[in-house]
């Protein structure tokens, strides 16, 4: 008797992705599904479509400098607290001199 081969599920699987590789499930990048051994596939099924709709949220970031108005650029990037590199830097310096 031959081991069935590995069965491809699809959908929104993103929400469920660790439970699908605990039932033995691989990501196939290629073919962008999952494949679980066949005598689990009806347990995948069923997670897959009792999946909500969970999209991973983009982070924020801030188009300009809070503190002088700069925008971003590749050496003086602006930080998720809203501050760019050089006014960062500029407060560090002061917090060391003690002003």
């Amino acid at each position: 008797m031959q081991p069935l081969p590995p069965v491809p599920i699809v959908g929104n699987t993103y929400p469920v992705r660790h439970s699908l590789a605990m039932l033995g499930g691989r990501w196939d990048s290629a073919q962008r599904a999952w494949f679980v051994p066949a005598e689990k596939a009806d347990a995948a099924r069923a997670l897959v479509a009792g999946a909500t709709d969970a999209k991973p949220q983009a982070q924020y970031q801030p188009s300009r400098c809070r503190t002088c108005g700069c925008k971003p650029s590749r050496y003086n990037p602006v930080y998720r607290s809203g501050v760019c590199r050089s006014c960062w830097q500029n407060d560090q310096e002061e917090q060391q001199m003690g002003y």
